[in-house]
């Protein structure tokens, strides 16, 4: 079977940087989730006596891997057209 062929337009401007802020938006909400559960697997180790090695790594990475696609997202934005003025009608 034959891969079907699909092209796709380019994204206006506009449309790029609205999709690029709510990636942006979804990574620094992956961050403050990540750190409230590390946050939790520490009291859990605390009040329990939880094992929580494995889980603060992964979570640690998770933060990581975010910070660093961030900081691709702010590149892309940066490198977008200017937005034209907005003429005052």
């Amino acid at each position: 079977m034959a891969k079907p062929k699909v092209e796709l337009k380019p994204r206006p401007v506009d449309v790029q940087r609205a999709i690029l802020q709510a990636e942006r938006e979804a990574h620094e909400n992956s961050i403050f989730q990540a750190e409230f559960r590390i946050e939790a697997q520490q009291r859990l180790k605390v009040v329990l006596g939880n094992e929580v090695v494995e889980p603060i790594k992964a979570l640690t990475k998770q933060v990581e891997e975010s910070m660093v696609i961030i900081a691709l997202i702010d590149e892309k934005l940066a490198a977008l057209p200017d937005e034209p003025e907005k003429r005052a009608e």
